[in-house]
């Protein structure tokens, strides 16, 4: 008896610290259902690119690296700024752009430049644009993450309507963008639910700490909470509510709080404990098979000399669509010509001279086993549905795929993009693990449901507004708890 008093006594104080935090985690849920975090998608990046003119690429590939600096890089894109074509060089830790019509190294944007880009997204004119800031250094709410630092500084330009754009004078290219819509629907749901304070998401390790150690606490709670109710829970109503036998000793709020604890305590804990695991507080084993795989299908170092017939390769790309951005890679060694008009809508000209829609299972399979080795494929299938670890409910993962089972020590399962010839997905023993752990158990990314809305949505909102419910009795229990505590510490001193 000693025990439950003591446990009741701990959920109790935590509850006072926690009872807050979990409604707001509940109720911004609620509009993380369908208000996300304000990004540029790939979609919309390129839409707002010019259709590239192979009359207009002068310059070539290698001419353009050495010009950058940039030797081997990561990733080379032909792509375009105001409708002038553009090389754009990727490594590590920069970005190099350098124009394809006449091999002048872009320097950055003078102020109407950057207007122009900006005001492409609005299609507002480029004069009603308010220069908010050239930024430095400084991270605003919407350029919190890491991810944003190689493109500064920016510049920010605001619409009277709401609509504002960020301009990398780095990279020449919008790489934020949000309206009045999307900061608002991000205040009340991404924000408050990830603690996106942008002043602590700016220091990255303090943040996950933080995070770590509130959604830790807060599944010791839930736990504990989940346990004394079906502790004090009597199946032979042993217990007396308004003079008749019941289930729970309690009246008021503090019955409200068990029944509804008991109602969805389980769920509760669930996704507090998988909220934690999205911050990695585990670190798991290694997998190395994905970038082995992905080393051995590209197949070597990228050389700009191999790419020197890319008008020719526009040329002939241009019979199939009408690039907006092309892809200078490799594929098993092979220069390859990446093509794409929208992300779905993508060409790709291979040594052969060959321009094909997408990749073949028949091409891919041979390529993926020699990368695999020491190890074999075991099993190797194309994909044209999602299934329970190649999925995406707004449908931005691209189908078909190719599946491939291997042999190795984690017994690696890995999803091949037809598009691109790239990892789409890879899963260890470990990740698989952690997909259920966080999309399974946070999201309800479940095969039999998340491809059936509105039912999935019906469920969640459902669970949300319990945990909900369950928060607000959390809080008046609370408030009167501390109440008490503060006349009693009066009283006696």
């Amino acid at each position: 008896m000693a025990i439950r008093n003591n446990l009741v006594r701990l959920h109790r104080w935590m509850g006072v610290g926690l009872s807050i935090p979990f409604l707001v985690w509940f109720l911004s849920g609620l509009v993380l259902m369908y208000c996300d975090y304000p990004v540029v998608s790939e979609q919309s990046r390129l839409n707002h690119l010019s259709p590239l003119e192979k009359n207009a690429v002068r310059i070539s590939p290698a001419d353009a690296a050495a010009r950058a600096g940039i030797s081997q890089p990561e990733e080379a894109r032909l792509s375009s700024i105001l409708s002038r074509p553009v090389y754009r060089f990727r490594s590590s830790d920069r970005i190099a752009v350098v124009y394809a019509d006449s091999g002048e190294v872009f320097q950055g944007f003078q102020e109407w430049q950057a207007r122009q880009i900006g005001a492409a997204w609005t299609d507002l004119h480029p004069e009603d644009a308010r220069l908010e800031t050239r930024q430095i250094q400084e991270d605003d709410q919407w350029t919190v993450q890491q991810h944003y630092r190689i493109y500064r500084p920016l510049w920010k330009f605001s619409w009277p309507d709401g609509e504002a754009t960020y301009v990398s004078d780095v990279s020449g290219e919008v790489v934020q963008y949000t309206t009045r819509h999307s900061r608002l629907g991000a205040y009340f749901g991404a924000i408050p639910h990830w603690i996106y304070i942008t002043q602590l998401r700016r220091k990255a390790a303090t943040w996950s700490r933080v995070v770590i150690v509130i959604s830790s606490a807060g599944t010791i709670a839930t736990f504990l909470g989940l346990l004394l109710g079906l502790w004090m829970y009597s199946l032979t109503k042993r217990h007396r509510f308004s003079g008749l036998p019941s289930h729970i000793p309690y009246s008021g709020q503090q019955r409200w709080h068990v029944i509804l604890g008991l109602t969805f305590g389980f769920v509760t804990f669930t996704w507090i404990l998988s909220g934690m695991f999205s911050m990695d507080p585990i670190r798991w084993p290694e997998n190395l098979v994905e970038g082995k795989i992905e080393q051995g299908l590209v197949g070597a170092n990228w050389n700009g000399s191999d790419f020197a017939r890319v008008a020719y390769a526009l040329s002939a790309l241009e019979q199939h669509l009408k690039p907006r951005e092309v892809i200078l890679t490799y594929l098993a060694g092979k220069p390859t010509y990446l093509a794409l008009k929208t992300p779905s809508d993508t060409a790709i000209l291979a040594d052969d001279g060959v321009v094909k829609s997408l990749l073949d299972q028949q091409t891919l399979e041979p390529i993926m086993a020699q990368a695999a080795q020491p190890y074999s494929v075991i099993e190797s299938r194309l994909l044209t549905r999602y299934d329970a670890y190649y999925f995406d409910r707004k449908n931005q993962l691209r189908l078909p795929a190719l599946f491939v089972r291997l042999n190795d020590p984690q017994r690696s399962i890995l999803y091949l993009d037809l598009y691109s010839g790239r990892v789409a997905r890879c899963y260890g023993r470990w990740e698989r693990l952690d997909r259920w752990l966080y999309e399974g158990l946070h999201d309800f990314d479940l095969p039999w449901l998340y491809s059936y809305r509105p039912l999935w949505d019906i469920i969640v909102i459902f669970c949300l507004s319990g945990g909900a419910w369950q928060s607000v009795t959390s809080i008046i229990i609370a408030a009167r708890r501390v109440r008490m505590a503060t006349l009693s510490a009066r009283s006696s001193g």
